[in-house]
């Protein structure tokens, strides 16, 4: 039940930053100096830093190379279709590059509060809900095997004697009270 509601939420949350962050706002050109869609066209000069185990002086003369400028989504995730509002959203449950997500979508969405409040809502009702799963699937695996899922081989060979002696000690005395 706790799995469905899970996937209920999750369903919810990506269709709600489908309609939000979808079509397209979460794109940016790659060329910081650029804010305009259609001024995004043409080469820019990247500069390429080159590492320091060459004892190459970057500073005199920096390494540049010519690069398409592209208005394209963040690399990792995007919220415009709802396939990939799920697997972004799933990502921030599995809380693998979820501070990513956050920081990204509120350096391009404006107001930045709008996603912070909807990737922190989700977070922590999704955290709470597999946490509830978590323990439910622990409680009802200890609860199967009555306790006895951590015991040793001796441990459990006592328990198993304890019970039949108590087994036999309860047909005793049940014997001596029919007898008497």
């Amino acid at each position: 039940m706790v799995s469905v509601i899970l996937s209920v939420l999750l369903f919810v949350f990506a269709a709600f930053g489908v309609v939000l962050f979808g079509d397209g706002k979460l794109k940016k050109c790659n060329d910081f100096s650029i804010h305009i869609p259609e001024n995004c066209t043409g080469f820019f000069s990247q500069k390429i830093l080159v590492s320091n185990e060459l004892h190459l002086n970057n500073d005199v003369n920096p390494r540049k190379l010519m690069v398409p400028r592209a208005f394209v989504n963040p690399r990792n995730f995007n919220f415009d279709t709802m396939q990939n509002s799920m697997l972004t959203l799933f990502e921030v449950l599995s809380l693998k590059g979820w501070v990513e997500v956050r920081d990204v979508m509120i350096n391009r969405i404006e107001p930045w509060w709008v996603p912070l409040i909807y990737i922190h809502i989700f977070a922590i009702l999704g955290w709470l809900i597999g946490l509830t799963l978590f323990i439910g699937v622990v409680v009802a695996n200890y609860n199967e095997n009555k306790g006895t899922a951590l015991l040793t081989v001796d441990q459990r060979r006592w328990e198993d004697l304890s019970r039949r002696l108590r087994i036999v000690q309860l047909k005793d005395a049940k014997s001596t009270l029919t007898v008497g």
